[in-house]
């Protein structure tokens, strides 16, 4: 019975490895065949071959929809000018560089493409969207719905109303942090949904657990467990239940609302090896990846407190937290 169970085991993880491997491969010839793109579009290839669009010939022979081609050739005809970002796409695909590129130029592409390189793709989109709220980066004007080549269709732009309110400083500030990493639809249709009652219960309690959280983080309680300086990275059950505790298991970069995947050490631990609730930060998998980058400011602020941080366009190469960082960063694979 044993004997048996093992050999089922070891059909099962074989067949799942060889699934993978295809599903890998057949990732990669895609991302070829979308690169390929554009010069079958400007020789129609696809009309000396007998096919009657390029969206026909790559749906036959590559299994792409529309929407794919569109998409692909938007992409490709946006990496024109920028030699940087599309070796990144050659390498890690296009999705890779997608963030990026409203917003990259000619001057700064080099920059974009070395984060587009070590950065996951939603990593990256967090940044840019942190970037954005600063004011450190600046959208084209031109929309990428609007933007995008779609041959054969007609573009279609997102109806949307400008809308004028006056608001206090206050509210203004207290809106920005609600809003976090959502858009201000996506923020107003939840107000909305709380409004009408639609699920309102849930997000009522979850909107009442972070301002119980913000009260707790705010009042130094006596409490506090003292710092632990230990060889080993598990953290003391005490330690990690206060650090939880203060952002309600959220993410404590300001205006994220996403839960904690890692608790940080903003002073890191390779180098001190202490576990100290001031200096550990509950953060999202976006933000971690984001602080071991070196491209939070205040990281390390005198009263330990996240509200101060902020996100910054370069890091500091000679921080010896940076070093550390790209020596761990060397076995972190994006994902």
């Amino acid at each position: 019975m044993i004997k048996n169970s093992n050999i089922a085991k070891r059909e099962i993880d074989s067949l799942h490895q060889e699934f993978k491997t295809y599903g890998k491969n057949a990732r990669e010839w895609i991302q070829k065949c979308k690169m390929l793109l554009p010069k079958i579009q400007k020789q129609e290839v696809w009309k000396k071959k007998g096919f009657t669009s390029i969206y026909e010939y790559a749906r036959v022979l590559a299994g792409m929809s529309t929407h794919a081609v569109d998409d692909a050739l938007w992409v490709m005809k946006k990496l024109e000018a920028r030699p940087h970002l599309k070796k990144v796409a050659k390498k890690k695909g296009l999705n890779a560089v997608r963030p990026v590129l409203t917003i990259a130029t000619e001057k700064d592409e080099k920059e974009w493409a070395k984060k587009a390189q070590k950065m996951s793709q939603n990593t990256l989109k967090m940044y840019v969207k942190n970037c954005r709220e600063k004011g450190l980066v600046h959208e084209e004007k031109q929309s990428e719905e609007c933007s995008r080549v779609n041959p054969g269709q007609k573009n279609q732009k997102k109806t949307k109303t400008s809308i004028y309110m006056k608001l206090d400083v206050q509210t203004i500030e207290r809106l920005k942090k609600i809003k976090g990493e959502k858009d201000w639809d996506e923020l107003l249709n939840m107000m909305i949904d709380v409004m009408e009652g639609e699920g309102g219960a849930g997000a009522r309690e979850r909107a009442e657990a972070m301002r119980s959280a913000r009260a707790i983080g705010t009042a130094r309680s006596k409490d506090v467990p003292a710092p632990v300086n230990t060889g080993k990275r598990y953290i003391p059950a005490k330690i990690k239940r206060h650090v939880i505790k203060k952002t309600g298991g959220c993410c404590a970069y300001p205006g994220c609302t996403k839960p904690y995947d890692i608790l940080h050490h903003t002073k890191r631990f390779a180098i001190d090896s202490t576990h100290d609730s001031d200096t550990l930060k509950p953060l999202c998998k976006g933000h971690e990846r984001i602080a071991h980058e070196g491209l939070i400011e205040n990281e390390e602020s005198s009263s330990g407190d996240a509200e101060k941080w902020s996100i910054k366009m370069q890091a500091d190469v000679l921080n010896p937290k940076y070093q550390v960082d790209e020596v761990v960063g060397q076995y972190y694979m994006p994902m």
